[in-house]
Formats: C-alpha cells, sequence, structure tokens
C-alpha cells in the first residue's frame, strides 16, 4: 500500500485577506492601499465609509432575521 502515511505535497492557494463584499465596501468607500508596506493615509470619509459599510449591512441583515423570526411567535 503505497502512499499510506505519506504526507501530499501542499498545493500553493489564492489567500485572500478580505472577502469579496469586503474589498467591494473598501473599494466604495475610497480606500487607498498601500504597496509600500507603510500604513496608506486615509481620509475622514473613507473611514467613515468603511465603518458603516461593514457596520449597517450585518445589523440591516439581523434586523431581518429577527422580524422573520417573530412572524412565527412561541407557543
Amino acid at each position: 500500500m503505497a502512499g499510506i502515511g505519506r504526507a501530499r505535497p501542499l498545493q500553493p492557494r489564492r489567500c485572500r485577506s478580505v472577502p469579496t463584499r469586503g474589498r467591494l465596501v473598501l473599494r466604495l468607500a475610497g480606500y487607498l492601499p498601500s504597496s509600500t508596506g507603510v500604513a496608506a493615509a486615509q481620509s475622514g470619509v473613507t473611514t467613515a465609509g468603511a465603518l458603516i459599510g461593514f457596520c449597517v449591512p450585518p445589523a440591516v441583515l439581523t434586523a431581518l432575521s429577527l422580524v422573520a423570526v417573530r412572524r412565527y411567535g412561541v407557543q
């Protein structure tokens, strides 16, 4: 039984540090990435846009789910 106990070589995987929705929010907010390793200066509008973009959609989805659950009532 060849191959038992032998580890397969790891395949390189694309690492995405921010999911697609997150990248979209950052792009719409005007985020400027840095390629030098030093943090790029962001405007106040960018910071506020990112904060709103990452806080409001989850809050809205949570509220919608609570409305949907409330319709079923407790017996």
